[in-house]
Parts: C-alpha cells; structure tokens; sequence
C-alpha cells in the first residue's frame, strides 16, 4: 500500500455515511466522514510514515446485508524524540449494503496494547 500520505480520503467520501460510528487510535468516536477526518485522519496521517495491512491478516465475513473485515496493520512514525517508533495495531470494519453499493458503517483501529511501563 505504501505511504499512507497517498490514501485518497476523499475518494472513500461516500462509503462513510453521516450516520456511521467510527473509533480510532486517537478519537474515542466518530460521526460521519467529516468527524472521521478532522479527529482521526488528518490528526495521524500527517505524523505516519509508513502503512501497511498485513496480507495474511485479512478476513472477511458477511451475512445478508452486513459484512466485516479484520486485519492487523504496520506502521511507524517519528516519536517525541525524532526516533523512528512502530505503530502497529489491528483494524476492524462492518459494512452495510446499503442498494448496489456496501458503506462502512463503523471501524474500531486500535494500536496494540502495550505493558504498563512500557
């Protein structure tokens, strides 16, 4: 996938409903693409270097009209210190079919835990 400076977001625009609920790594909710990108994308992007879904991870599952998707994800950024650091973490999706066309209508990115102190 490469840079994740290259995502197109406005390009997935109307595959994020107004009345979608989204978590992330950096904002405890989300409403609607709007929200979505002013609290998660443009606050993480900007400061990832790197992104990558990891192949292997990737299921999907569906019934009737919903459908979801897990996958783990690698990524790095430049720390406080300048230093690279890995933000690595795990991505969940649900998808409605929504006429001819399947809308995300939540996601839940999280960074893995990590050990207290650590």
């Amino acid at each position: 996938m490469g840079s994740i400076h290259k995502l197109d977001y406005e390009g997935v625009r109307d595959l994020i409903p107004d009345d979608g609920a989204y978590y992330g790594s950096v904002v405890a909710i989300a409403r609607g693409y709007e929200e979505l990108y002013e609290k998660q994308f443009s606050k993480v992007s900007p400061n990832v270097d790197e992104f990558n879904i990891v192949p292997i991870s990737i299921s999907v599952h569906n019934s009737g009209s919903i459908a979801w998707a897990i996958c783990l994800f690698e990524s790095s950024s430049a720390g406080v210190d300048g230093k690279t650091m890995e933000r690595n973490g795990c991505m969940t999706f649900i998808f409605e079919r929504r006429g001819e066309k399947w809308i995300m209508i939540h996601s839940h990115d999280s960074l893995y835990p990590t050990a207290p102190g650590q």
